[in-house]
């Protein structure tokens, strides 16, 4: 056990809210279902107790004489399940000055070592339910590397009930910066090598702010991903969680949704689309009473967020008439900390609306009024981890993210393009925009989930490839009448997709945390694609038109979109 001189914890506005909210909200607040309720006095209880344990486990060297921890020793890694853990394990961290590196429990131990060097984390906060996976990627690092790493088991506080719970002493002498890093969360990796992005303590600085009490917020998103510090929000703002499980189905989230107490709920498209698919699968046909008890508890819904991906005009309906709840579309980025920009709530659904910016950002488009998306918050992201160079080319002169998105702008209202390195296809001399045929492979009637792949072609330069669920009512959809019923809602030729398949029930499209497709893995997994599109092509289950350009069909001579 190592000796220091204070056991206070940080004067700065992160701890100062926390032991007011303790002592302004009594009783429980959080419901994590992997079965832990708690308020604040258990959480402050038990962060008091795993500072104590990462005190007696790291290293003396790492700590200087206020106990908290060295500037060469920050990153301690959390890989758990439980959110209710990551939220103690990410305050003890910062209470120690530290950097909370949160892991998907998904990474293979290659991936998983990549990100622990790259944060400089030798130390692994884990809990029972992971403890193989970690005790893998602890075994790949010592085999492949000849790296140690250590394993810390969270536990919780034991207090005695005859016992007054410990209290959060402010030390007024303890200070931190408050663009100290405290968090890194990683990039999905979708377009290029991940990178991490460090967060500053302001980010969590939510002076004098008490949500209201009757709030109560559905948490679905895991700790590694920017959604997930939604939970961290949430308990420095006083306002009630119910956090489901990793994992957890559109059953599951129904369930929680029929006992009438969730208010607020922040989904991907993705999920919100299950949701409502489940709804017309399982719900809808069941007794009355019991369909109404789905649809009154549905209704007590005040405000669905959405984001990461696009938003089909079906999913939004549905939500409307079912729980007279719109969904409000955002648009966030893991550097700047989470949310840029929100739809109104009263706002109607227009394609591709990302709304106006949230308060203290600033968006700026590199061609006045669109192109690239430059945004800068005081909470935005300070440096990727090991990186000066992607740093350094991440910001214009004047201080703002670049983002690598594309966007216009009508007013004051903001509208998302896509993404400039992978949601436009060179097909010849024509470029297909990928969100556009997305939405329209959506409006028509017998798809319900369509993704569009881009496949890269000697000959063509690019080649559409669209994986597609289809709706059990109908059945041998084709390839040939899909661009046929296109071609009839006035889409061009050179925009129809080129190979298609499609979705059987029981299987599902590889998914980044967030809800965007991972569309190099879709591409291996369901047209057995891995770079250039392969000579005499045929893949069983996949249909295939050609890379040639169809001269005979009608289309614009210029596509001034691409020009």
């Amino acid at each position: 056990m190592h000796g220091f001189q204070s056991d206070g914890f940080p004067n700065d506005p992160l701890f100062i809210q926390l032991r007011r909210l303790a002592t302004e909200l009594p009783g429980v607040l959080f419901h994590d279902e992997y079965g832990i309720n708690a308020g604040y006095t258990d959480v402050i209880s038990d962060v008091i107790h795993l500072r104590q344990v990462l005190r007696e486990v790291l290293p003396s060297t790492s700590f200087n004489g206020q106990g908290c921890l060295q500037n060469n020793a920050t990153s301690v890694a959390f890989l758990a399940t439980s959110q209710y853990y990551f939220i103690v394990s990410f305050l003890a961290i910062a209470a120690l000055g530290g950097v909370c590196v949160p892991l998907a429990t998904g990474l293979s131990p290659e991936e998983a070592l990549y990100f622990l060097n790259k944060a400089k984390a030798t130390y692994i906060l884990t809990e029972e339910s992971t403890s193989e996976k970690v005790m893998a990627i602890r075994g790949y690092a010592q085999a492949q590397a000849g790296q140690k790493l250590d394993l810390i088991p969270i536990t919780r506080a034991k207090l005695e009930a005859s016992l007054c719970p410990p209290k959060l002493e402010i030390n007024e002498e303890l200070t931190f910066s408050p663009t100290c890093g405290c968090l890194v969360l990683f990039t999905s990796g979708t377009t290029a090598l991940p990178k991490g992005v460090v967060l500053p303590r302001k980010l969590f600085y939510f002076e004098g702010q008490t949500a209201p009490q009757e709030v109560l917020y559905l948490a679905s998103t895991p700790s590694h991903w920017i959604g997930g510090t939604g939970v961290l929000d949430s308990v420095l703002t006083g306002e009630r969680l119910h956090m489901m499980k990793n994992g957890s189905g559109p059953a599951m989230f129904w369930d929680v949704l029929r006992e009438g107490k969730v208010t607020d709920m922040s989904m991907s498209p993705t999920l919100l689309r299950e949701l409502m698919e489940y709804y017309n699968e399982k719900i809808c046909d069941i007794a009355p009473d019991e369909r109404g008890k789905y649809i009154s508890g549905a209704q007590k819904l005040q405000t669905v967020f959405s984001s990461g991906s696009v938003l089909s005009p079906s999913t939004r309906r549905f939500f409307t008439d079912i729980a007279n709840v719109p969904i409000r579309n955002g648009y966030g980025l893991t550097e700047m900390g989470g949310g840029v920009t929100v739809t109104p709530a009263d706002s109607a659904l227009e394609e591709g609306y990302i709304g106006t910016p949230l308060p203290e950002v600033s968006v700026k488009l590199s061609d006045g009024d669109q192109g690239e998306v430059l945004a800068k918050s005081p909470r935005m992201f300070t440096h990727y981890i090991d990186d000066e160079a992607a740093t350094r080319a991440a910001f214009d002169n004047e201080g703002f993210y670049k983002t690598g998105d594309c966007a216009h702008r009508i007013g004051d209202k903001y509208y998302f393009d896509g993404r400039a390195s992978c949601d436009w296809i060179r097909f010849h001399e024509y470029t297909i925009h990928v969100i556009e045929l997305e939405q329209r492979l959506m409006d028509l009637p017998y798809i319900s989930e369509a993704h569009v792949l881009p496949v890269r072609d000697h000959e063509a330069g690019g080649l559409v490839a669209a994986l597609l669920r289809v709706r059990k009512q109908y059945c041998n959809i084709s390839l040939q009448k899909i661009r046929a019923d296109l071609a009839t809602n006035n889409m061009a030729s050179y925009k129809l997709p080129t190979l298609v398949r499609v979705l059987q029930k029981d299987e599902r499209v590889p998914l980044t945390a967030s809800g965007k497709t991972l569309k190099r893995e879709s591409l291996l997994k369901y047209f057995n694609i891995s770079k250039y599109m392969p000579e005499n092509y045929s893949v069983e289950g996949v249909e295939y038109w050609g890379n040639k350009l169809d001269l005979a069909a009608p289309t614009r001579l210029y596509d001034w979109g691409g020009l």
